[in-house]
């Protein structure tokens, strides 16, 4: 698996772990609604760091949010609660990473209601904090 720079790890592996469920509407970064009428997309907060080890590897989290679109509110809700399921269910400390990313945990919420976005889809927000071991060098 290539791990091409632009689009953070982290993103990138939530992504690939929704494809791994079936979800082959998943994206790491916008898509135009012509190219996918009811996507998943993962965008994430900051990198907040917890600590330095003494390997000189940084441990630390992550805030992402999985927006889940749909044209129908009841379909993006329903989406929405399997994604959360889906993605609780995961073994994160096993799950595909970057050679030098370690997934420690990755703590899934219930999905929360967004609204609509501007193309008038509704969006239901699942919300997961991602602890990881980032490798110095």
């Amino acid at each position: 698996m290539a791990w091409t720079t632009g689009v953070p790890d982290e993103a990138r592996v939530v992504r690939d772990a929704l494809r791994s469920l079936g979800y082959a509407n998943a994206y790491d970064a916008p898509v135009a609604p012509r190219l996918c009428t009811e996507p998943i997309v993962v965008s994430m907060g900051d990198w907040e760091r917890e600590c330095r080890q003494d390997d000189g590897s940084e441990r630390g989290r992550r805030a992402l949010l999985a927006h889940v679109c749909c044209d129908d509110r009841t379909d993006a809700r329903v989406t929405a609660r399997e994604v959360s399921r889906g993605l609780r269910g995961i073994d994160w400390a096993h799950a595909a990473a970057p050679p030098r990313m370690r997934i420690v945990a990755c703590d899934v919420g219930l999905p929360r209601l967004y609204g609509r976005d501007r193309s008038g889809r509704w969006v239901w927000d699942v919300g997961m904090t991602m602890t990881v071991v980032v490798q110095d060098g």
